[in-house]
């Protein structure tokens, strides 16, 4: 049988939602034995808020903070790959690292960075996860989902939070179990 999903493009806003959908995109890289780039898209509107404040920050101290953002937002997607490798494979989490072959960091629009890397990996699929819960949330998606959907030629999975799972944004070293929450 030939394996069509040979890597996996895995965004992340770094929500709960994402958190549950990178469970989803490790499975989905184990079973097909996939790479896997990471990728968590900076908005530029908080870039430009900071420039705003250029009148006030020097050039230096401008790229200072953005590089800090930059490293901070790398911690924590690394963060989230550890957590959620420990919890799918135990004593074995370096195992899930494997299919982890890139962690991007980038900043931009996110409909247009999580398109351009999708081309620039050449992936096979994007997996992402959605905010919305309940019946309305089954009728409408996210912005960027919706719009990387239309302008998309490859496949994407939209992950959706499941009902019985905690509306809380995970702490960087904590997994929501639908249903759990660890303090």
């Amino acid at each position: 049988m030939h394996n069509y999903i040979k890597k996996i493009l895995y965004t992340t806003d770094l929500s709960s939602n994402s958190a549950h959908a990178f469970r989803y995109a490790l499975k989905l890289a184990v079973d097909n034995q996939a790479s896997m780039v990471v990728l968590h898209v900076i908005e530029d509107s908080s870039i430009y808020n900071a420039v705003i404040m250029g009148g006030i920050l020097t050039d230096e101290k401008l790229e200072q903070i953005i590089a800090e953002r930059n490293a901070k937002a790398l911690e924590r997607v690394e963060n989230r790959i550890g957590t959620v490798s420990h919890v799918e494979f135990g004593e074995h989490s370096e195992k899930a690292r494997e299919y982890v072959s890139s962690v991007e960091i980038c900043q931009g629009f996110p409909v247009e960075l999580i398109l351009s890397k999708a081309d620039e990996f050449e992936c096979d699929v994007i997996v992402m996860g959605t905010h919305g819960k309940g019946k309305i949330s089954q009728t409408f998606l996210g912005g960027t989902a919706k719009r990387v959907l239309r302008r998309t030629r490859i496949p994407v999975f939209i992950i959706p939070l499941p009902e019985d799972a905690m509306d809380v944004t995970v702490k960087d070293q904590d997994w929501i179990t639908p249903g759990v929450h660890r303090n």
